[in-house]
Order: C-alpha cells, then structure tokens, then sequence
C-alpha cells in the first residue's frame, strides 16, 4: 500500500460500529438468559449486519473509485480505504457468526438440562 495514512473520517463509522457489536456480542454470553441480555444480542447482531453491509458497499465503491484513479496519493488512498472496509466486513461476518454458535450453544444447554433434569431427580430421591 506505502505510506499514506488514511482520512480518520474514511473508516472511524465501520470501527466503531464493529467494536460495538463485538463488545455487545461477547458481554451478552456470561449472562443467564433474560429479556434485556436477549435484547443485547438482537442489536448486535443488527449492528454487525449493517456493519457488514457498509463495509461491503464501502469495499466495491472504493475498488471501483481506485480502478478509475492514476497512480498517485488518491489511489493508495482508495486501496486503503478498500482493505479497510473488507476486514471489517470479514470482522462483521464473524461476529454474526459467533452470536448464531452462541446462541447454538445455549440451546444445546438448555437440551441437555432438559435430559440430565430427570436423571438428578431420581438421584436425589433415591437419598
């Protein structure tokens, strides 16, 4: 890419946002299951589903942009700002991931609850 910084107004948006649905995502996972923990993770996986989409928006308009550029400063810049904006929409991508595994997850839980329950009642009458 070379030297050139980027504008912090260029990609500051799809920063944050990711950072908020991440942080979000991992905060809701050590609560026990209640409305507001669910609520949390409805809007994080919201956040990091426009996240994804601007960053993906962000991506094609900028290589479209760097493609139609000479070589220069604009160029690097609209490299730049293209890579950027794939690595926050992979970012994106794997935190709505994360958040379908988790919730994959606390339904496995739940079924195993359900099965051992039976199980510990007997234990525990049988004392």
């Amino acid at each position: 890419m070379g030297s050139v910084a980027l504008p912090p107004c260029s990609y500051a948006a799809i920063e944050l946002a990711r950072r908020a649905a991440t942080t979000m995502s991992v905060v809701a996972i050590g609560y026990p299951s209640s409305g507001k923990v669910e609520e949390v993770v409805k809007e994080a996986e919201e956040v990091a589903e426009v996240v994804e989409k601007v960053a993906s928006t962000t991506e094609k308009l900028s290589a479209e942009v760097a493609e139609k550029l000479q070589k220069g400063q604009m160029k690097e810049i609209a490299l730049e700002v293209e890579h950027v904006s794939s690595v926050a929409a992979k970012d994106a991508q794997m935190t709505q991931d994360f958040i379908h595994k988790v919730g994959d997850l606390k339904q496995d839980l739940k079924n195993l609850e359900t099965m051992v329950e039976p199980v510990i009642d007997k234990i525990e009458h049988r004392k």
